[in-house]
């Protein structure tokens, strides 16, 4: 019985999982459309840019360089610890926005304000990730 049991926790995380992940990729997907033409003028073409990193116990910044003109940032912690997140290199466990590991996600709708300011998403873990690659990002100009 315990094994059927384990099994069935297996494939409910699994289904929650592909989930979350399917609402994330539909948050940026509405972003992007209905800001597609929110840009500046001469702004870059494209649809903005993507990666993946370890958040570790130290304020992290995502992405490293953010985009101009951007207009979504949205992160997905794959981890098995959550990680917190905030505006600025300040940020802890104790005052960051938490972010559910195994699939929980964070989408900021950030609307470019002309002076070219670019705010940088910082987070941090109170125990660092150990699998490569645990936090993915994505831009959306």
């Amino acid at each position: 019985m315990s094994k059927l049991l384990a099994e069935l926790n297996r494939r409910v995380s699994l289904v929650v999982t592909l989930v979350l992940t399917l609402a994330f990729l539909v948050f940026v997907f509405r972003v992007w459309l209905s800001s597609a033409q929110a840009a500046p003028p001469g702004a870059p073409l494209g649809l903005g840019q993507y990666g993946a990193v370890v958040i570790l116990n130290t304020a992290t910044p995502i992405p490293a360089t953010p985009l101009p003109s951007r207009n979504a940032l949205g992160i997905v912690n794959l981890g098995a610890a959550t990680i917190y997140c905030g505006w600025d290199q300040g940020v802890t466990a104790t005052n960051g926005y938490p972010v559910a590991p195994n699939g929980g996600t964070l989408g900021v709708d950030i609307t470019y304000d002309y002076s070219g300011a670019r705010p940088k998403l910082y987070c941090i873990a109170a125990v660092s990730q150990v699998a490569p690659l645990s936090t993915r990002w994505m831009e959306v100009r």
